[in-house]
C-alpha cells in the first residue's frame, strides 16, 4: 500500500515538474518574440530582370529603382511601374529629394561638352529636365540629406573613391574622407549630422564635417551598402557573414547583430522606409534580380547581443556607459533572470519532493 501511494506521489511530482518546465519554456519563447526585432512579412514586388538599387520617396508611397539601365518609379507595393529616364547606356543608384520633386542618380551618359566619366545627374520626378552636375572624375551613389540642402556621393577625383558632399546644384564640393582605399555607399542619418558608408568591407560612420570617423564593424566578412533607420538607432546592411550575402541589422553604435534574410541567393542594396517599418532590397532569388520589401515587427527595439554573434566592433567611446550597455542587452538581462528563476524553482521543487 505504501509503495502504491509513493508511486502515485512520484507521478504527481513528475506532472508538476513537467508543467513548470513547459510553462517556463512558453514564457521564455514569448519573451524573445515580444522583445526582439523580427520579420513580419517578406514580399517580392517586381518580376523583371536586373531590377536593383531601390530608394523610398519621402512619404513612403513610392520607390525609385534601376531597371535595365534606366530609372523607374513604382508604388511601394510594386504597382504602377513606370520608366522615367533612359539614356540608353547605364543609369542607376537613384534617390528622391526630401520633397519627392526630383531624382538624383549616377549615369554613364556624356554631354558633348564634358569628358567621359560616370557623373551625377538630376531630373524632375517625371523624368524631365535632366541636368548633369559633376564632371572631371567618376562620381556615383548620390544621396540627399534630410533637409534637402546637401548631396553626399563618392568621387574618384583624388585617385580613389572618397566620400564627398556638394550643394544641390553641384557646387561647393567638399571631400570628407581621405583613405588610400575606396569608400562606398554613403547614407545620411535622420538628423543629417552623420554619414554611414563602407570601406574595406567594414562599416564606418563620419560626421557631416568629415572631422571624426568611427569604425562600426571589424571582422573577416564583407559588410556593405549600409542605411540608417529613420530614428537613427539602427543600420541595415548587406553582409556575407552567413555564407552568402543577406540583409542584416546592427545598432548604430556597431553593437548587436541580427540576420533578416536567410535565402541562399544574394540580397543587397537595403533601403529603410521613412516610417521605419519596412526595408526594400534587391534579391536574385529565383534567378533574376528583383525588388523585395520586408515588414519589420518591433523595429524600434535595439538589436540584442546573442551568443552566436561573431561581430568584433570598435565601439565609440561615448557608447559604453552602464546604462547604455544594459539597454543594448535587455534580452540577455531577461534571459538571465528567467534562467535564475528556473534554477530557484528547481531547487524549491526538489526540496518539496524530498520532504514528502
Amino acid at each position: 500500500m505504501y509503495i502504491v501511494m509513493l508511486s502515485k506521489q512520484n507521478s504527481i511530482n513528475m506532472y508538476i515538474l513537467n508543467f513548470i518546465f513547459t510553462s517556463l519554456s512558453v514564457i521564455m519563447l514569448l519573451s524573445f518574440v515580444a522583445g526582439a526585432v523580427f520579420v513580419e512579412e517578406n514580399m517580392q514586388i517586381t518580376t523583371g530582370v536586373n531590377q536593383n538599387m531601390p530608394a523610398w520617396s519621402p512619404d513612403g508611397d513610392k520607390i525609385v529603382f534601376s531597371s535595365n539601365q534606366g530609372i523607374w518609379v513604382m508604388d511601394s507595393d510594386g504597382s504602377n511601374q513606370k520608366q522615367v529616364f533612359d539614356s540608353i547606356i547605364w543609369d542607376g543608384e537613384p534617390c528622391f529629394t526630401n520633397d519627392g520633386a526630383k531624382i538624383y542618380f549616377a549615369s554613364e551618359y556624356v554631354s558633348p561638352i564634358y569628358s567621359k566619366f560616370d557623373s551625377i545627374h538630376v531630373i524632375d520626378s517625371d523624368g524631365s529636365n535632366r541636368v548633369q552636375l559633376t564632371k572631371n572624375a567618376d562620381t556615383r551613389a548620390p544621396v540627399v540629406n534630410p533637409d534637402g540642402t546637401t548631396v553626399a556621393y563618392i568621387s574618384k577625383l583624388s585617385g580613389n573613391y572618397d566620400i564627398w558632399t556638394m550643394d544641390m546644384d553641384g557646387s561647393n564640393n567638399v571631400r570628407l574622407t581621405d583613405s588610400p582605399v575606396d569608400d562606398w555607399a554613403p547614407a545620411w542619418s535622420s538628423d543629417g549630422e552623420h554619414i554611414v558608408y563602407s570601406s574595406e568591407d567594414d562599416l564606418w560612420v563620419i560626421d557631416r564635417g568629415g572631422i571624426r570617423a568611427h569604425q562600426l564593424t571589424n571582422d573577416d566578412y564583407t559588410n556593405i551598402e549600409p542605411d540608417f533607420s529613420p530614428d537613427g538607432s539602427k543600420i541595415v546592411f548587406a553582409s556575407d557573414r552567413s555564407g552568402n550575402f543577406d540583409i542584416w541589422l546592427i545598432n548604430s553604435n556597431g553593437t548587436g547583430a541580427l540576420q533578416l534574410t536567410f535565402d541562399e541567393s544574394v540580397q543587397k542594396y537595403p533601403a529603410w522606409s521613412p516610417d521605419g517599418e519596412r526595408v526594400a532590397y534587391a534579391s536574385n532569388e529565383g534567378g533574376d534580380y528583383n525588388i523585395w520589401v520586408m515588414s519589420l515587427g518591433n523595429a524600434d527595439l535595439p538589436i540584442e547581443y546573442s551568443l552566436s554573434d561573431e561581430v568584433d566592433v570598435d565601439v565609440p567611446e561615448d557608447s559604453g556607459t552602464l546604462e547604455e550597455i544594459l539597454k543594448g542587452n535587455s534580452t540577455l538581462v531577461i534571459v538571465g533572470l528567467i534562467l535564475g528563476s528556473i534554477l530557484l524553482i528547481v531547487i524549491i521543487v526538489k526540496l518539496v519532493i524530498r520532504s514528502l
